[in-house]
């Protein structure tokens, strides 16, 4: 005997069957979906619990090496060898580390350059508005300045001219103030906020004259010395280049 299901469902030849492990399939048979448990990615108990298994070794191993002391040869390759055991265990745990934060640190990277694709444009606009900007702030306060310069001298001519009259009635004459215009610059607002100069004192970078600087403003170039001393430069006036001992272990 043939059982017709979409007759027996009272559903037309037309209907679709549900796809498996969809809610409508866990109903038609009569069960309810279990859902899965939602992990923390960024919680920090598993890998604590991994790596604190070496946390009362490594306590031992710490206060091995703070009381050992080197006497002779056996207690100087004693030393190297516990010193490398450190340096290799060191070495696991930082790879189990670096395995664990692998995919956050790759999400990381990738969100943040995403970001700065977008940062970068914005943060030219901004660049480039600022510098036009500080032009124009630069070129009102030069007029400002040459305002400011004709109005001092046109109170000067009426000034003098009030004193010569005074002096033919042989009157005091008035005094006039010394008239000067505001000398900062008020803040451009606008919907998104305000923007103005600030005076800060800077000094130019390009053009000074080495030789009479103090000696206190001059710096030694670190990173210049030792490339040089890495191409075999071993005398510079001034610097005493010597060669010093330096601890090199190999696992």
């Amino acid at each position: 005997m043939t059982i017709d299901f979409n007759k027996s469902a009272g559903a037309n030849r037309e209907s679709v069957t549900p796809k498996t492990g969809s809610a409508e399939w866990f109903n038609a048979l009569g069960l309810k979906p279990t859902l899965p448990t939602t992990i923390n990615p960024f919680d920090i108990e598993p890998a604590k619990a991994e790596l604190s298994v070496h946390e009362e070794a490594i306590k031992e191993m710490v206060a091995k090496s703070r009381a050992f002391k080197i006497t002779d040869d056996e207690s100087n390759s004693m030393a190297v060898q516990m010193g490398l055991q450190a340096k290799k265990l060191a070495k696991r745990i930082k790879e189990a580390g670096a395995d664990k934060t692998k995919e956050h640190r790759l999400f990381t990277g990738a969100v943040r350059n995403l970001v700065k694709v977008y940062t970068d444009m914005l943060e030219d606009i901004e660049t480039g508005l600022k510098g036009k900007f500080r032009v124009y702030s630069r070129l009102k306060e030069i007029k400002q300045k040459e305002d400011e310069r004709k109005l001092q001298e046109a109170n000067r001519k009426l000034q003098a001219e009030i004193n010569r009259d005074a002096k033919k009635k042989k009157i005091d004459p008035v005094q006039f103030p010394e008239v000067a215009l505001p000398q900062k610059q008020a803040p451009t607002r606008t919907e998104e906020g305000s923007a103005s100069i600030r005076k800060e004192w800077t000094w130019d970078k390009e053009n000074y004259d080495f030789s009479k600087i103090p000696d206190e403003y001059k710096m030694i170039d670190g990173p210049a010395i030792n490339k040089a001393i890495k191409a075999a430069v071993r005398n510079i006036p001034g610097i005493r280049i010597f060669q010093d001992g330096v601890p090199v272990w190999r696992t």
